[in-house]
């Protein structure tokens, strides 16, 4: 008895958590999903690449080490004549020289640096907004793939409604022909007819088996029906992610012509060392050594390079094309707004046709019933009714999942998450 309840609770609560999962869940399972994790990683990477351009800014510090052999006594450092006595101490000159010590540089000031680092946090904001559109396309498409499950779901029940109905009329008929009241040829058309919707059935249990696995690839969730969608009716305001992209390109680009300016400008980088040399002393051959230190503040003026000049001349045409391409999306967005919203409407006034057009197709098809038992209509005229109101319903349907798929495409246009469209 207790097993027995143990897994009824159990059943309860999955039962009770298929009933909770609803579209919203659907979308925001989305971000757990590998191409979006994908995007977060690339966006926290501009980051590093942050931290990078920051770090040219630090001292460079290297140990150095190294041996040299000359064919003829050199110094081991720069030395004044008086610092030693030639006749009696070892001069400091050999042949062979180990040196060993510690070198550093230091940009003091290197404009391309801190320009780079703009362009670095352009292309990041410039990312966050592809970021963010990307993962309303997926939701989009989700939403239209939901949109077209409940068409194909819709369109396999009234199919299993027509089926069943032809059931029904055929053993009518059947009735008919074993009495001799109809001709056998009657009961050819309506398998004809059943066959056919048969066809197209299993056609759309294909369909549906598909939409289901584009469905689980975008979400990690296999549904096996699809799900209730409602408009939240709020008005939100409207981000063209595409544009905001544009727009960032143009301010790379802009700042990638500054870039190749600034190659002309000064840079002062402070460099040292501290080194100490060791050899024999040529005389005498004793051991000797010597430590030295400097430190030198460097400034390096670039005069002329062609190399510079042509990168100019690139960044500038480059500059000139993000331009163009910005004012074509400006032009294409706002024509894709006006064709959606035209499109809506239409949209929503053919739903309403249809709703009427279904209930005209119902009535036709208790007329045409009526008439047929009566014999004063052929099988052929009373099979027209029936496919009459299985194309309006299959209309419908279709001007349904033609209104999600066109809210999705709005809501990606206005840089809106599905999951604050749609309920």
């Amino acid at each position: 008895m207790k097993r027995f309840l143990y897994v009824l609770a159990i059943v309860i609560m999955s039962q009770n958590f298929v009933q909770a999962f609803g579209i919203t869940d659907l979308l925001k399972s989305i971000k757990q999903q590998p191409d979006t994790k994908i995007d977060s990683v690339i966006f926290k990477k501009f980051n590093i690449e942050k931290k990078k351009v920051i770090s040219k800014l630090y001292p460079q510090i290297d140990a150095i080490t190294s041996f040299e052999y000359h064919n003829s006594p050199v110094n081991l450092r720069p030395m004044t004549p008086t610092e030693v006595n030639p006749e009696t101490d070892s001069i400091p000159f050999s042949k062979g020289i180990f040196k060993y010590g510690v070198e550093f540089k230091v940009p003091v000031f290197v404009k391309e640096i801190y320009t780079l680092k703009q362009k670095v946090e352009q292309q990041q904001k410039q990312f966050s907004y592809k970021k963010k559109l990307n993962l309303i396309a997926r939701q989009a498409t989700v939403v239209s793939l939901n949109a077209a499950l409940k068409f194909v779901e819709e369109s396999i029940n009234y199919i299993n409604k027509r089926l069943e109905s032809l059931h029904k009329t055929k053993e009518n008929i059947s009735i008919m022909v074993d009495t001799g009241r109809l001709p056998e040829s009657e009961l050819y058309n309506i398998d004809n007819l059943i066959f056919t919707l048969q066809s197209q059935k299993n056609m759309l249990l294909g369909k549906k088996a598909e939409i289901i696995d584009d469905i689980y690839v975008i979400t990690g969730i296999r549904l096996t029906h699809s799900l209730k969608m409602e408009e939240k009716g709020v008005s939100l305001p409207a981000e063209n992610l595409k544009l905001r992209i544009g727009e960032k390109q143009v301010e790379i680009a802009k700042t990638d012509l500054k870039m190749s300016k600034e190659a002309y400008y000064p840079s002062v980088y402070l460099s040292g060392s501290y080194v100490k040399n060791e050899g024999k002393a040529y005389n005498t051959y004793d051991n000797i050594e010597r430590n030295y230190g400097t430190i030198m503040l460097n400034v390096k003026i670039p005069l002329f390079e062609k190399t510079v000049l042509t990168d100019i001349e690139s960044k500038k045409v480059d500059l000139i094309k993000s331009k163009l391409r910005l004012q074509k999306i400006k032009i294409e967005t706002k024509s894709d707004l006006n064709k959606i919203e035209v499109n809506l409407k239409l949209t929503n006034e053919n739903i309403k046709r249809a709703y009427k057009q279904i209930q005209n197709a119902k009535k036709l098809l208790k007329i045409a019933k009526v008439a047929y038992e009566a014999r004063r209509m052929t099988v052929e005229e009373y099979l027209r009714f029936e496919v009459n109101l299985l194309d309006k319903q299959k209309e419908l349907y279709d001007y349904i999942d033609a209104k999600w798929k066109l809210i999705a495409q709005k809501a990606l246009l206005n840089g809106n998450k599905l999951t604050e469209v749609i309920k």
